[in-house]
This record gives structure tokens, C-alpha cells and sequence, in this order.
């Protein structure tokens, strides 16, 4: 039950992201620079980590493209030292398309999740995006949910039946 009051203290979630989507983390590695140098803004992958009551929420903003893939390798990085026990991959600011080059960097990350080991959520996934996704049998359907929100609620649940 105190993981639900502790839930509940984040009274509005989209206030809190507007507030987290303020401190934006992008990372580049030297081989993909003069890749990255060349895309345009809305072409970068960005990402933010906000962490309360061991509750990590991964927010993933821009494509999923080729070039794109080093920033995941850098949230796998950050994430592999946190010791947490929830962790949610939010894509709500994800387009609906990808590049099939970033599929293993997202199924990597996945996995280190899963191995910590936490319970994953990844939430506010476009459908074209999911189905893709599906396609390539890299979701689980117990670890979906629609948007941020119902993700945490369903962590809720998991946190009451262990």
C-alpha cells in the first residue's frame, strides 16, 4: 500500500512530465557523430530519466532511426547503474515509424530491464509503432500499457499481488 500512496503523491503526471521534459538528455558517441551532425533537429533521439520511490520512467522523444541507436546504448548505460524495481519506457513523443537497425538496441534494453530484475511497462506507443513492433516479437503484452498513467497504475497491481 505505500508503494500506491507514493504513487498517488504524483498527484497530476502531466505536470510532472512537462516538468521532466525540461531536463532533456541527449548523448552522442564519437562514431555517430558525423551521422547525428547531419540530421536535423526532429531527426535526434532524446531521452529523460525521472526516477521516484524506485520508479524509473524512461522518456524517449524524436525517431527511432539508424543513427539514433547510440542514444539507447547511453539509457542502457544510465539505467545498468540504478537500482531500481519498476522501470516504464514512455514513447509518447515517438513517432510512428522506425528504423529496423534500432530493434536490437530496444530488445538490449529490454533486457537489461528485465534482468535487473524489474518489472517493465513500456507505454504511449503509437499503433502503427506497436504493431511494428508486434511484428517483430519484441513486446509482451503483460508489459504494455496505453499512457504513462496506466502504466503506473498497473504497477500498483504487481506491487499488491508480490
Amino acid at each position: 500500500m505505500t508503494l500506491l500512496n507514493n504513487l498517488l503523491d504524483w498527484n497530476d503526471v502531466e505536470t510532472w512530465l512537462q516538468k521532466a521534459y525540461n531536463k532533456r538528455v541527449s548523448r552522442d558517441a564519437s562514431e555517430d557523430r558525423l551521422l547525428e551532425e547531419s540530421m536535423n533537429d526532429s531527426e535526434k533521439l532524446t531521452y529523460f530519466i525521472a526516477e521516484k520511490n524506485n520508479i524509473v520512467v524512461i522518456s524517449l522523444i524524436g525517431p527511432l532511426l539508424r543513427g539514433n541507436a547510440h542514444v539507447l546504448e547511453a539509457c542502457m548505460d544510465e539505467i545498468s547503474r540504478r537500482n531500481v524495481r519498476f522501470v516504464i519506457v514512455n514513447f509518447r513523443d515517438v513517432p510512428n515509424t522506425m528504423d529496423r537497425t534500432v530493434i536490437p538496441a530496444l530488445a538490449r534494453l529490454q533486457r537489461l530491464i528485465r534482468s535487473k530484475p524489474a518489472v517493465l511497462r513500456m507505454s504511449s506507443i503509437h499503433p502503427d509503432l506497436r504493431r511494428t513492433l508486434e511484428t517483430q516479437g519484441i513486446l509482451r503484452p503483460e508489459e504494455l500499457a496505453n499512457n504513462l498513467s496506466d502504466a503506473l497504475k498497473s504497477l500498483v497491481v504487481d506491487a499488491n499481488a508480490a
